[in-house]
């Protein structure tokens, strides 16, 4: 996946209720220092996979979609929004 793509899809999937996963970020975007993955942080807005992504993807969704992780995914979901859609990128900073 080109650079460019990578830039241009996370930036409109973190304007609706979704939850990114990705690899380590390469800070490619303004708005990347807002952008949170530290697991168990009570700011988590995205899920970082460790490299090699491959093989580490699996254990990641996982946890993510184990019945345990409904709090952690609703508070992904509702830092996402509210730091980024509800500010940063919200539709009037277009």
């Amino acid at each position: 996946m080109s650079r460019e793509l990578k830039a241009t899809y996370d930036r409109y999937l973190q304007q609706c209720r979704s939850i990114i996963v990705t690899h380590p970020l390469e800070y490619i975007q303004h708005y990347h220092h807002l952008l949170n993955g530290i697991d168990g942080d009570a700011n988590q807005n995205i899920v970082t996979v460790d490299m090699p992504f491959e093989e580490n993807l699996a254990r990641v969704m996982e946890d993510l979609l184990s019945p345990q992780s409904e709090d952690k995914i609703q508070r992904i979901l509702d830092n996402t929004w509210n730091v980024l859609r509800e500010g940063y990128i919200s539709p009037a900073a277009k």
